[in-house]
């Protein structure tokens, strides 16, 4: 197998892990408060890597890591909303909508063209999500409702947006500018930073980050090496392969994800959810070769 397709694999299975435990804590947890708490922890595992971290990489180089970094502190920030306000195995599921959006994107600013497999694969994403938002598959209505009015869905859409340009500058920092170590460090770091500053403007700060892990810090903690875990596993993975290839590989969490949701949480229509995943998998699988 190769090495590439095991960190993404591990990348997964931690990723399902980490979604769930999300969950858990977030039925308690506001979620400016919970991201807060769950960067400083990433930050404080960031520090081990100081022996590997690459600290001459030059003032721009960290300025623009630093830059890239408010990509990802969006992104989890929005993720984290709507797996609040949303059942998890129809949260995560969406978050397969994220290659549609690049392909646009690509279309409208980039001009490129897509093959038909290309285009196929757009198709099962969609008829995917619509059975996901759809309980009778001829209420269309309902689809197109939701989609206007779910504010969680609109979170899910901006979290995906971040997320798509953060991956791209991921594979751009570690294969052109410093290592894998060196980045992690840097970015991990900024994301709490990111985070910190955002709930003292925003909420309580720091008084809100010490009751929020002092009320859940045995699972804030786990998640936290966990999550730890992942970033490091993709970060590795698209080092030595294709942004693409990675992102479709780390998406099988997905399907961990909603089978665990329905059992811990209780959450509805298990077998819908499943068949819309497995679709929209195989969508984003066509999209990417």
């Amino acid at each position: 197998m190769q090495q590439w397709l095991i960190f993404a694999l591990f990348a997964a299975l931690l990723t399902g892990i980490v979604s769930i435990l999300d969950k858990k804590i977030l039925f308690k947890e506001h979620a400016m408060e919970f991201s807060a708490v769950f960067s400083l922890t990433n930050a404080v595992l960031a520090l081990f890597l100081m022996p590997f971290v690459d600290f001459n990489i030059g003032i721009k180089n960290v300025l623009f890591i630093y830059l890239i970094s408010w990509l990802g502190t969006l992104g989890f920030l929005f993720a984290t909303k709507a797996i609040r306000h949303m059942e998890l195995s129809s949260a995560i599921p969406l978050m397969n909508l994220n290659p549609v959006l690049i392909a646009v994107l690509g279309i409208i600013f980039l001009g490129e063209f897509l093959t038909v497999k290309q285009w196929s694969g757009i198709i099962l994403v969609l008829v995917g999500g619509y059975i996901l938002e759809t309980r009778h598959f001829t209420h269309y209505k309902e689809f197109f409702y939701n989609l206007k009015k779910s504010r969680a869905i609109h979170y899910i859409f901006l979290s995906m947006l971040f997320y798509s340009f953060s991956s791209v500058a991921d594979r751009f920092i570690v294969t052109k500018i410093t290592n894998v170590n060196t980045y992690l460090f840097f970015v991990l770091i900024f994301i709490a930073v990111n985070f910190f500053f955002l709930s003292s403007f925003l909420y309580g700060g720091f008084k809100d980050i010490k009751m929020g892990f002092r009320r859940h810090w045995k699972l804030i903690m786990l998640a936290g090496i966990l999550t730890f875990g992942y970033r490091l596993s993709q970060i590795y993975a698209v080092s030595l392969a294709n942004v693409g290839l990675v992102i479709n590989i780390k998406r099988l969490s997905v399907l961990f994800a909603v089978f665990f949701g329905r059992e811990l949480f209780h959450e509805n229509n298990l077998k819908r959810k499943i068949l819309a995943t497995i679709i929209m998998l195989i969508g984003t699988v066509f999209i990417a070769i």
